[in-house]
Parts: structure tokens; C-alpha cells; sequence
């Protein structure tokens, strides 16, 4: 074997090249549609298989067990199938064994099914001409949260900026509503 082959493969932070990119269930064009994707949004990126990246799935994306096979928190049987939906044809997206833990709540929808989180080894498929490197596996994390951190200090200075306008105009407290929109 060459060096190169006895590489491992390095995770990194993908970022999407073109509009429109699905995100499918299997490594292949035919494979079921579950997102698509548009130009610029960043993937992590944890392997690779021929023409595809396996990418860690989305943050929103939930699963779902049904619940007959789940006591106190843990699965009863064998190859019990994870869906993407809580329904009998949706796409299973993973299989659990007897012993494996799993932490939900119970779909409010259809009270049969516990929602819950993808499983870690869970993996979806986009084509790797549509990805390009972006920088390391942390990166997207790194940027989520700066988001976040930016959105809690937008929605609280807003808030802020509300209370204050309640107050007679000498009252109000203009520089630390205008050091936080800085910010």
C-alpha cells in the first residue's frame, strides 16, 4: 500500500458550492432526498466513500423509535429500526440492540413514537463535487456558536431597548442599548 492510502481520513468543515446540494440517505445519486442545501452553508465532513462525504447530520434533524421497543430509557430487541419520521415508512436512518440507551420524549403528535436524538454514528451523503474545504472539523461549531452567542445578545438588547423606551426620555439608558448593537 502507498502512504497516502494508509492515511486516515481527516474530518473537516465543508462548505457547499452550489445551491440546491441534497443531502440523501444512502452514497448514491438514487438514494433518498432528506435536505437540500444551499451555496455557502457549512457541513462537517467525517469520511468519505467513492463520489460522497459522509456528513454529520443536521442539528434539527431528530429520530424517532417506536415505543413499544423502549423500557426505562432502554431498547428491548434486535435491530430495532430509527426512523427519520414517525411513521412505519420512513426512512430508517439507524438500528439500535437491546441495551442501547436512548433519551426522548414522546412525540406529541402520535403518543406510539419517542422522539429523539439522531444516533451518533448516524451519517448522510452529499456528491463531493459540491463541497469544498472550509477548514477544520470545529470550525462550523465554532461559528454555530458564535451565531447563537450574537442572536441571545440581539434578542436581549432588544428586549432591553423595549423596557427602556417605556421610560421618560432623561430616564433612559441609550449608550448601553447602542454598546450592545455594537457588539
Amino acid at each position: 500500500t502507498s502512504p497516502a492510502a494508509t492515511l486516515k481520513f481527516q474530518p473537516f468543515t465543508g462548505k457547499i458550492t452550489k445551491n440546491r446540494v441534497r443531502l440523501r440517505l444512502q452514497p448514491t445519486y438514487d438514494g433518498p432526498v432528506l435536505r437540500e442545501f444551499n451555496r455557502n452553508d457549512l457541513i462537517v465532513v467525517l469520511g468519505e466513500t467513492e463520489d460522497f462525504y459522509a456528513i454529520q447530520p443536521p442539528s434539527d434533524f431528530r429520530a424517532y423509535v417506536f415505543r413499544t421497543f423502549v423500557l426505562d430509557d432502554v431498547i428491548e430487541g434486535n435491530r430495532v429500526n430509527i426512523r427519520l419520521k414517525p411513521e412505519l415508512d420512513a426512512p430508517v436512518v439507524a438500528q439500535l440492540n437491546s441495551g442501547d440507551r436512548v433519551e426522548g420524549s414522546i412525540y406529541s403528535k402520535n403518543n406510539k413514537w419517542l422522539e429523539i436524538r439522531l444516533p451518533e454514528a448516524s451519517r448522510f451523503y452529499i456528491a463531493k463535487e459540491y463541497v469544498e474545504k472550509a477548514g477544520d472539523a470545529g470550525l462550523k461549531a465554532r461559528l454555530d456558536k458564535k451565531h447563537d452567542e450574537a442572536f441571545h445578545l440581539f434578542n436581549t438588547t432588544e428586549a432591553i431597548s423595549k423596557v427602556e423606551m417605556q421610560k421618560p426620555f432623561e430616564q433612559m439608558n441609550i449608550e448601553g442599548i447602542k454598546t450592545n448593537y455594537q457588539r
